[in-house]
């Protein structure tokens, strides 16, 4: 979820100074958007650049705007969950088409901007069919396809601001979605007579062994229940939080699973350490922070507390903030915010069947953010969005040389 912009030769140099597969290999983005202007196999080249710009957007997800990130979690995701993938893909390469006819900036097509959104339509939507509907009809494959050009549009229009548009296109697509196929699969020809009872009834508040599986998508309807039953062993396994700070990053795909979550913080790592760092810390505040709350263990430890954790901690925690004591502590902060925000939306989200998405962190993002500036050396702003290690290099190269440059004037 990271921007782009022009860059000199000069800074270009600078940029070998990396190692080749991390941060956000610009060098690679910047050759193959040059040669795609050439008239030589410039149409083989749009098709490298698509395919670029589509595994960048896949890493976006989780804020790694690097193709490598990008392209081990799309191998990850088909082995482990193919029919997220699946969905991912065709609303994702869709978004781009979109863009594409839309006349989306190139920087913003370039580094997946408009794949993003799209792609967790696609993901949230397809794992929600089996949970709610279990069938795929014409108006599911409508309200997906609807979703995904909504998505871009509102894409572009968020992007006018001065903040990133995260996921804020996502989740007023995805919520209407859901809203507008629940409404639906109310109707008398749309339900199963054994199944037509009212779901927050038919479960009872009773724990089973398929209700430890869960995902972003299926709110946690056993918060509203009493807690006492549900933590009923009155025992934490300390061992199944870890399993939930590890599929906190799954999560974020809409898939629980401890392999998945493993690849996807080696992914973000290949772009940046730093983020994938703050990511880790933001799962752990996520998963602790639930568990002194008193919610269900079970969404613990399948992640559903941690992933919006994760994606506040990160963003602010040297993406979109130059990193530094203050802005770390802020992005704890953030994390620890987004935990109390998303037990206050699910009270209410959850006896409308509706789940919390990224809401939680889209609000606690847009929150917080508004603290930085660019002439600010407490919460600064980046000068050009590229990864964090790179953003605190820049700005203490540019804090010495505006120190030196006042040395004349005070001698």
């Amino acid at each position: 979820m990271s921007s782009r912009s022009s860059e000199s030769d000069e800074s270009l140099k600078r940029n070998k100074k990396w190692a080749v597969f991390m941060g956000d290999i610009s060098m690679m983005r910047d050759a193959i958007s040059r040669r795609k202007m050439g008239k030589r196999h410039s149409i083989m080249w749009k098709f490298f650049g698509g395919i670029d710009a589509g595994v960048r957007g896949v890493g976006q997800v989780v804020f790694a705007n690097n193709p490598v990130s990008g392209l081990l979690i799309v191998i990850t995701l088909g082995l482990t969950a193919p029919n997220v993938l699946l969905f991912g893909s065709i609303t994702g390469v869709l978004g781009l088409i979109i863009s594409h006819i839309i006349q989306d900036p190139g920087s913003v097509i370039e580094n997946g901007l408009t794949v993003y959104n799209p792609l967790l339509i696609g993901v949230v939507t397809s794992s929600l069919l089996p949970e709610k509907f279990s069938t795929f009809d014409g108006l599911t494959t409508l309200m997906m396809f609807t979703g995904t050009i909504f998505s871009v549009i509102l894409t572009r229009s968020f992007s006018r601001g001065n903040y990133p548009v995260v996921t804020i296109p996502f989740n007023i697509t995805e919520t209407m979605i859901l809203i507008i196929l629940s409404v639906q699969s109310m109707r008398p020809e749309y339900q199963d007579p054994i199944e037509a009872i009212d779901p927050v009834s038919r479960f009872d508040c009773q724990i089973n062994e398929t209700s430890m599986i869960g995902s972003m998508m299926n709110p946690d309807i056993r918060s509203i229940c009493k807690t006492d039953l549900l933590n009923s062993t009155g025992r934490i396994d300390w061992g199944m939080v870890f399993r939930g700070v590890v599929t906190s990053s799954s999560q974020v795909f809409a898939v629980d699973n401890v392999i998945a979550g493993s690849v996807i913080y080696l992914a973000i790592m290949i772009y940046s350490p730093t983020t994938a760092l703050f990511s880790l810390i933001g799962a752990i505040i996520g998963s602790l922070s639930a568990l002194g709350l008193g919610v269900p263990y079970e969404g613990v430890y399948s992640g559903l507390w941690g992933y919006n954790s994760l994606l506040s901690t990160s963003s602010l925690g040297g993406i979109f903030l130059v990193l530094n004591p203050q802005t770390a502590l802020l992005s704890f902060t953030a994390g620890t915010f987004t935990v109390l925000l998303q037990y206050t939306l699910n009270f209410f989200l959850s006896k409308m069947q509706l789940s919390v998405l990224t809401i939680p962190f889209v609000v606690t993002h847009y929150l917080f953010i508004t603290v930085r500036d660019v002439t600010d050396p407490v919460y600064p702003e980046p000068m050009n969005i590229t990864f964090p290690e790179k953003h605190r290099a820049l700005f203490q190269r540019l804090r010495r040389s505006s120190d030196q440059d006042e040395i004349p004037a005070n001698v």
